[in-house]
């Protein structure tokens, strides 16, 4: 499950509760349930919990929730930090995203239970699509040299 924090970290800013504790507030009383619920994702025994490296995020505090609850997640020493070009997972991510909301476009569909249905068929599809996986994989190696000659900035990626 992609689930876009960014995107909630955002909401609790406009809200003015943009402190970590109340983002670990939100994370156990919202977000975990979720995560955890099948009727909210296609199999709760394989979400990986997928972040960036915001403070509120990357909190040991945060970690530790995460792990008492039993949510596998890429913990600080396994995240490229602020380096999305570095990441794979962000490209993978964001292809998910767009294949299911371009699915549920074209079905016209707004109904949890066709999301569900959607994302386990896209992720079926990635599945089996062995070649996208290993372009991801074999990018690897040139991904640190296009962060350097984009100074950091912006890549391909």
């Amino acid at each position: 499950l992609f689930l876009p924090l960014c995107r909630l970290c955002g909401w609790l800013k406009s809200q003015g509760k943009a402190g970590t504790e109340y983002f670990r507030q939100v994370l156990a009383e919202n977000v975990i349930p979720f995560l955890k619920n099948p009727d909210c994702v296609v199999d709760p025994e394989s979400v990986v919990f997928l972040r960036d490296r915001a403070p509120c995020m990357s909190a040991l505090a945060t970690q530790t929730l995460l792990k008492d609850s039993n949510i596998d997640f890429l913990d600080n020493t396994m995240w490229p930090g602020n380096s999305p070009g570095l990441n794979p997972t962000e490209n993978l991510g964001a292809c998910i995203k767009e294949w299911v909301e371009r699915r549920m476009f074209a079905d016209k569909t707004e109904s949890l239970w066709d999301m569900k249905e959607i994302f386990k068929s896209v992720i079926s599809e990635i599945q089996n699509d062995t070649t996208m996986l290993q372009t991801l994989l074999r990018s690897m190696r040139s991904r640190p040299d296009a962060v350097i000659v984009a100074k950091g900035g912006p890549t391909r990626y």
